[in-house]
This record gives C-alpha cells, structure tokens and sequence, in this order.
C-alpha cells in the first residue's frame, strides 16, 4: 500500500501524468488513471486545485467493476 501513497502523493505534484480512462469517458468528470502496480490503478479527476482519488482499482477485476460507486 505504500507504493499506492507514494503514487498518488506523485499524482498531486503532477495531475496530469495520468492518462483519461476510457472506460470512464462519457462520464461528466474527466476521470483519468495512474498505474501504481501492475495490478493497481488510481481512478482519479482534477477539481480546480484539488485531486481527487475516485477509485484505488485492482485491474484483474472485470472492466465494469471500475465504474460502480463513481
């Protein structure tokens, strides 16, 4: 889990490193996604100053699975 804190601490200084999510896309927030881990994903969006982790996602779970609770 320490990797996923120092990840997301990265994504706060530079939000923009991460990638828009596909699976996300017609979504109203734009949601993008960092690759902590090769199984961990952040799901997160950028609101004025502040990022926003939506989403800690282990990506051997189904696709779907990503948008439920977002």
């Amino acid at each position: 889990m320490r990797e996923v804190e120092q990840e997301a601490i990265r994504l706060e200084e530079f939000p923009h490193l991460g990638k828009p999510e596909p699976l996300l896309a017609h979504r109203r927030k734009a949601y993008c996604s960092w690759v902590v881990t090769p199984k961990t994903k952040l799901i997160y969006y950028v609101s004025g100053q502040q990022l926003v982790i939506a989403n800690i996602w282990d990506v051997r779970q189904e696709p779907k699975t990503m948008t439920k609770g977002l």
